[in-house]
């Protein structure tokens, strides 16, 4: 993280920098969500699993 080098320097108040942990934690919450619903739902989505079709036969 680029700020992440600037976060013990005196110049940034706390409240700054609570925001900005708090930031990279609603970052992190919402890339993980986000990285598990492309690991379990895009695969069946190309498959056609999730509409009940069979997966699409190759030839």
């Amino acid at each position: 993280m680029l700020a992440a080098g600037g976060l013990d320097c005196p110049a940034v108040s706390e409240s700054d920098r609570r925001s900005l942990m708090r930031r990279a934690a609603v970052a992190l919450v919402l890339g993980a969500v986000m990285g598990a619903f492309m690991a379990v739902v895009v695969p069946r989505e190309r498959a056609g699993w999730r509409r009940g079709n069979p997966p699409p036969r190759k030839g």
